[in-house]
């Protein structure tokens, strides 16, 4: 084997090893994407049936958040809140502002 062969081999399969690197960062957020649309989803389905229909404004809100965890924390907070515009205002509605329970630790004092 000539020596360029060799290396000619070794630039052939980092090539291949960057294809599938690619591959796999592109699957990966289209589970990030996926991941995120169903939070969205579940959201507005869930705010809707403890909420009532949010304006197009708050729609337009929910669509434009790029974060699962912020959709995510919207969710755990639905229960906590009045409206929609409540639910949207960060800080408002939070578990810390529940009676009975101390500051971020979410569970009852005894």
């Amino acid at each position: 084997m000539e020596p360029e062969d060799f290396y000619v081999g070794i630039i052939e399969d980092v090539q291949a090893e960057g294809i599938v690197l690619q591959w796999a960062q592109w699957f990966l957020d289209g589970c990030a994407q996926g991941r995120l649309k169903e939070a969205r989803v579940i959201l507005l389905r869930l705010g809707i049936q403890l909420l009532g229909p949010p304006e197009p404004e708050t729609i337009r809100a929910v669509r434009l958040m790029t974060e699962v965890k912020a959709v995510e924390d919207l969710i755990d907070r639905l229960l906590l809140v009045a409206g929609w515009n409540e639910l949207l205002v960060p800080g408002v509605g939070t578990v810390d502002d529940r009676p009975g329970l101390p500051a971020s630790q979410g569970s009852p004092t005894p």
